[in-house]
């Protein structure tokens, strides 16, 4: 998609960063993701893949909220078909703390790593069978992960703010979300 090669969304000054520390870095896919798209692998149920890749900031990712979603969308009074969530995430006792209080544990799954995968690692992996990529970032720069996800032809969840608001595509599915409020991350105060 065209909005998702071209960096647009909010100005981080109006977020409380000094000018002097800002630097525009343009986003955009890597080649080999237009390259055609190989047949669909089917998986078993419904995979859900969301990748937090934030160890020390998980509710800037939205990850805390989303587990809890899940558990209660996919517990004991679900009839639809199995489903599971891969959180992709470097591991840490939080995460696995919010999974563990859910005590639904069959419904997750945490990919620990410690570095981010390379473009052409990360196709193959999107292509892996999802069911579709979650991303509730309460703040983000820009999320290039929903951006790479469409271009493996992948449904993409994601929240109607910060960051994915430069790349929105009139089919998307937004995930309704409370009222703004102030979060402070990665050095920005009023993210």
């Amino acid at each position: 998609s065209s909005s998702c090669t071209k960096p647009k969304g909010m100005t981080h000054i109006t977020a409380g960063v000094k000018p002097d520390r800002v630097l525009v870095a343009h986003h955009g896919l890597h080649p080999c993701y237009g390259q055609a798209l190989p047949a669909a692998v089917p998986g078993e149920g419904l995979r859900f893949l969301h990748v937090a890749g934030a160890r020390d900031f998980l509710p800037r990712k939205g990850t805390p909220e989303l587990i809890e979603a899940f558990a209660q969308t996919f517990g004991p009074s679900w009839t639809g078909p199995k489903a599971r969530l891969t959180i992709r995430t470097p591991s840490s006792p939080t995460i696995h703390e919010l999974v563990q209080a859910t005590h639904q544990l069959h419904l997750f799954d945490v990919d620990g790593h410690s570095e981010t995968l390379p473009p052409s690692t990360m196709r193959e992996y999107l292509l892996s069978g999802w069911s579709a990529v979650v991303q509730p970032s309460r703040a983000e720069a820009f999320g290039l992960v929903p951006c790479e996800a469409r271009a493996c032809g992948l449904p993409v969840l994601l929240t109607n703010g910060s960051g994915h608001r430069g790349h929105l595509e009139p089919s998307d599915i937004l995930i309704r979300t409370g009222p703004a409020a102030p979060i402070k991350v990665n050095g920005i105060p009023n993210g």
